[in-house]
């Protein structure tokens, strides 16, 4: 309709328009219009309240109850003047001339627009008025408009009746009795309408208003320019860190909010600081650490094939070569003798050769590059089982290629595993279970042995070692499982991608 047309019309001239021109401001523009519409808001709410209150007064009857309040002061005024004596027309005159003056004598022509103040003794006489034409002093009340000399002598009383308030009040003497009665009545229009003086005074408020708006605009800008450079240097502060600058911080001054956000940014920049080193010596650490734990890995590898070349190795070059010697005495003495001790030299080479071959199986498998870990790991359960004489159950879910630093690091978990159960459980049964997840591969292996207390265990614990520092080396990690009596438990769980599969 029309009245759309012309709103668009005035958003399409004027781009400052309050429908479209917040987004075009800054802080500082903004935070100094919010200040200028508190104030104009303000005075105009201020403004409507004081009108608002005016007008609903005036509907009101409160000017009535007001002529009943300055009534009973009145008779509170005269019942303390006639403590010392009775209340007659000379005292009434006096009081009326002390607190109206002589001045406020009125006659006909002035009644409609004057004040009536009138004393009226309890039989309904009057015993003075300042309205000396129309109530004179010894006259009947009877013509006073609003007027009751029988009403209860314990209230006030106070109505409105053509244009006027009217208040009629008790005088009381010490002892309760009834000394009289004030009357008092003015007329609305002398107080209450808005005369010259208060159109000044309006006029004045609202130049005092506009005075008020400009320094408030004027205030309103300064503060909001503090603000926005204040608010500015935090945020280039936090640009700053954020582009790496971790010495960077907000300088403070006051109190505020504003400074306490500066401050909560330089505790935050502080720690951050501090994590950031911590984090670089801490990654320094690990790299030496890995470093570390590489070379131990390779010293425990080469420790493990010395005492396999010792074990098994050694001891038979030493049984053949007592074999040897024997048979070469034998020889001439009893060549039939030594032709058996040739036969044992024989079987003892060919149970060394045996050996050998095992020992370099474990060093470097040569199933993993032509059959994959899980075959692999089958040659060696059924070598392991043959070997030691101990019942090995061994499953296998869902295999998978993987690439063969992760077979070969499961592989070598596996080895020490069996390696340590052979040796120290003394076990009757194993269970090995080889299982590919989608996200991660899992070899857990369990024995019905002796166990033992991970944190106490002393002489498997390098052992155990080795295995956690070659499961992280692929970002998985070693679960132990046992308790002294109950055999024991470990799970390798390594990482993969889907991506990774082969």
């Amino acid at each position: 309709d029309w009245r759309l047309t012309i709103l668009q019309s005035l958003i399409s001239t004027f781009p400052l328009f309050p429908y479209n021109f917040p987004m075009r401001l800054n802080l500082q523009q903004r935070l100094t219009l919010s200040h200028l519409a508190v104030t104009i808001i303000s005075v105009a709410i201020l403004t409507i309240l004081g009108l608002a209150g005016y007008f609903l007064y005036l509907r009101s009857d409160l000017a009535a109850a007001w002529a009943g309040d300055i009534a009973e002061e009145y008779a509170a005024e005269l019942a303390f003047w006639t403590e010392e004596g009775s209340l007659d027309d000379l005292l009434a005159q006096e009081y009326i001339d002390a607190t109206l003056g002589t001045s406020a004598l009125i006659t006909a022509e002035e009644a409609d627009s004057a004040e009536w103040l009138i004393v009226v003794a309890p039989d309904g006489r009057i015993l003075s008025s300042n309205f000396i034409d129309q109530y004179q002093s010894g006259e009947s009340s009877a013509g006073l408009p609003a007027f009751n000399p029988d009403a209860d002598p314990n209230r006030t009383y106070f109505s409105t009746l053509n244009g006027a308030s009217v208040g009629q009040a008790p005088i009381t003497g010490g002892n309760g009795r009834l000394l009289g009665w004030v009357y008092y009545r003015f007329p609305d229009d002398t107080r209450f309408l808005l005369s010259d003086a208060a159109r000044s005074a309006i006029l004045a408020a609202l130049g005092a208003a506009i005075i008020a708006v400009i320094i408030s605009g004027a205030v309103g800008s300064l503060l909001a320019r503090q603000f926005s450079r204040r608010l500015n240097a935090l945020s280039q502060a936090s640009v700053a860190f954020a582009a790496g600058d971790l010495a960077r911080r907000v300088p403070l001054q006051g109190n505020d909010e504003i400074t306490q956000l500066g401050a909560q940014f330089n505790r935050m920049a502080g720690q951050i600081s501090r994590q950031m080193q911590e984090l670089r010596q801490l990654a320094e650490t690990n790299a030496r650490l890995a470093e570390e734990a590489q070379a131990l890995a390779a010293l425990e590898e080469r420790n493990r094939l010395a005492r396999e070349l010792h074990d098994a190795i050694k001891q038979q070059l030493f049984g053949l070569g007592l074999t040897a010697a024997s048979a070469k005495q034998l020889l001439t003495a009893n060549p039939d003798k030594a032709g058996k001790r040739l036969e044992q030299i024989t079987e003892m080479a060919q149970q060394i050769q045996t050996e050998m071959d095992n020992i370099i199986k474990q060093l470097r498998p040569s199933s993993l590059n032509d059959k994959g870990l899980a075959e692999a790991l089958e040659s060696l359960c059924a070598a392991w089982q043959t070997q030691t004489g101990i019942a090995l159950d061994l499953s296998i879910h869902q295999a998978r290629p993987l690439p063969l630093e992760i077979e070969h690091g499961l592989y070598r978990v596996a080895q020490e595993a069996l390696n340590n159960i052979a040796r120290h459980a003394q076990a009757n049964k194993v269970v090995v279970t080889l299982t590919y997840e989608q996200t991660a591969v899992r070899l857990h292996i369990a024995d019905d042995g002796l166990g033992f207390d991970p944190s106490q265990r002393k002489s498997a614990s390098l052992g155990l070692k080795n295995m956690a520092e070659r499961l992280a080396g692929l970002d998985g990690r070693l679960i132990i499982d046992s308790q002294p009596g109950h055999g024991a438990a470990i799970t390798a769980q390594v990482p993969i991608q889907e991506t990774l599969y082969v």
